[in-house]
């Protein structure tokens, strides 16, 4: 509704009661006033009825309802408290008060939060998570409906080594190369990526045993046996890939096997998981030598999915 006002004096003559004076201010106040944004908690809030009427509820973060006249309407969210602030001279949109890093501009930014525990129907869900709980890994993070939680970045884990190797193995018991845990509700509706690149030394000829296991206990998904000739350097990759059939089976599929010069014969083995992914699962990927002399290098072993 428009503001009225009352009286007007253009035309007014001799005689016009002064009183029309206070009737046009009492007007303008009382258009103003109701119209003026309050700030209190949202009981508080007066019925609806005057178009144009802020409210900001405290005790909602200082969202923002705008009255048409009828019924109000929240419209607020830019600003609520710090939630959502925009850095005018470098337009870095900040995700309750996160600052962007040096030079940063038109940047989005956010702090870590909580991460919810339950997937709503038809929605999809964004934070920021250490990835897989490493510190010093924020990275924004998924859930989806079907219950998927992962970061966006699809790099998990990994080990690189650029002069000799990042682990060596040399003895015939069997030792961990890499070793990490996958966070509960990763392997779900999704596959893992299990890649290592190494150099071999052998001496006499000698097999390799390369496994990947999962879970307590645990589950040995997949065996790379690699029988090697008499080798001064020998180069080779291994990847294994991780299927979530369910929340409940994995299957795996070693997908390669390239080792220069080749080698003399592969043995390949695979078994199914039964493992709950929507629980933390322990991966380990292991090597072990048939007899002593002989040494493995390992250079790269990435996680990620797929």
């Amino acid at each position: 509704m428009p503001l009225i006002v009352p009286y007007t004096f253009r035309t007014a003559g001799k005689g016009t009661p002064l009183t029309r004076l206070d009737e046009n201010f009492a007007a303008i106040a009382s258009y103003i006033n109701v119209r003026t944004a309050i700030v209190g908690p949202l009981a508080s809030r007066p019925a609806a009825g005057h178009a144009g009427a802020l409210y900001i509820a405290s005790d909602q973060h200082f969202a923002w309802y705008l009255d048409d006249g009828a019924t109000w309407h929240a419209v607020g969210g830019m600003g609520m408290a710090g939630a959502i602030t925009v850095n005018p001279a470098t337009l870095n949109v900040r995700l309750f008060g996160a600052d962007a890093g040096t030079d940063g501009q038109k940047v989005l930014t956010g702090q870590a939060g909580t991460a919810p525990t339950t997937s709503p129907p038809d929605v999809a869900q964004l934070w920021i998570d250490d990835k897989q709980r490493q510190n010093g890994a924020a990275n924004w993070t998924t859930r989806a409906e079907s219950d998927g939680v992962r970061p966006m970045d699809p790099t998990l884990f990994g080990a690189v080594g650029l002069v000799s190797g990042f682990a060596s193995v040399s003895g015939t018991g069997e030792q961990t190369i890499g070793s990490w845990t996958l966070a509960g509700q990763t392997l779900i509706a999704r596959a893992l990526e299990v890649a290592l690149r190494f150099d071999v030394n052998v001496p006499a000829a000698r097999t390799l045993t390369l496994r990947v296991k999962l879970g307590p206990g645990p589950t040995t998904l997949a065996s790379v046996g690699v029988a090697l000739p008499i080798l001064t350097l020998g180069s080779g990759l291994v990847t294994v890939q991780i299927e979530a059939i369910t929340a409940a089976i994995q299957r795996a599929a070693i997908q390669h096997v390239v080792v220069v010069p080749a080698p003399t014969s592969l043995t390949l083995a695979t078994t199914d998981g039964a493992l709950d992914a929507t629980l933390d699962l322990p991966l380990t990927i292991s090597a072990q030598w048939s007899g002593t002399g002989a040494t493995l290098n390992a250079y790269t072993l990435t996680v990620r999915l797929i």
